[in-house]
């Protein structure tokens, strides 16, 4: 009747719950059921549940649309293949305008500001200047090898994207004032910062 524990098993419980136990089985669970109080809220827990399940009119959808729909899925899980980029933070390392680790740049500090990001080896140095109203964003990954690398700007106010040269290092078109994800993207791993705030 009961498992290790001593309490009644779900299945008997269930048993119960359906008239399938003898009657003299059935005492004997219901007598323990008025003691214990863990199969007392198991018991209850299972009642609930099993009236649910006999009063659910819900119908199922049909086989073959089932089949379909799994289908159509399992076909674009097959299609696309595994993705081998990783996805790194980069953490502030270094700020021209304050030893305190500070993300936003705003028009009334200096017209120009030097941030280095560092990240599993990696070292980024960016530039941030003030023209007029918009904000150029320069800079160069420090690594030895950078083919196929692009960095990428994107925020509310617009975006803007450009591939890094040979020394690893990129200028991308103004971008008006706003707040900014940037991140430098490469066949292997991407290259995330914190969010940049180029406000006046």
């Amino acid at each position: 009747m009961s498992d290790l524990t001593g309490h009644i098993t779900p299945e008997l419980l269930a048993d119960l719950i359906d008239d399938r136990a003898t009657l003299d089985n059935r005492g004997e669970m219901m007598a323990h059921i008025a003691e214990c109080h863990d199969c007392s809220i198991e018991y209850r827990r299972l009642e609930h549940l099993l009236t649910l399940m006999k009063t659910d009119r819900a119908e199922d959808a049909p086989r073959d649309v089932v089949f379909q729909v799994v289908n159509l899925f399992q076909k674009q899980a097959e299609s696309r293949p595994p993705s081998m980029v990783r996805r790194l933070m980069a953490a502030l390392s270094f700020d021209s305008l304050t030893t305190v680790p500070a993300f936003g740049v705003r028009s009334g500090q200096a017209a120009s500001r030097q941030l280095v990001y560092s990240v599993e080896g990696n070292d980024i140095e960016l530039r941030v200047t003030a023209e007029e109203d918009q904000w150029i964003i320069s800079g160069q990954l420090l690594r030895d090898n950078c083919i196929a690398a692009r960095v990428e700007i994107d925020g509310a106010a617009g975006s803007a994207s450009t591939a890094l040269n040979d020394s690893c290092e990129f200028t991308l078109p103004p971008v008006p004032r706003g707040d900014y994800s940037l991140r430098i993207l490469m066949p292997d791993v991407e290259i995330e910062f914190p969010q940049l705030d180029l406000k006046g």
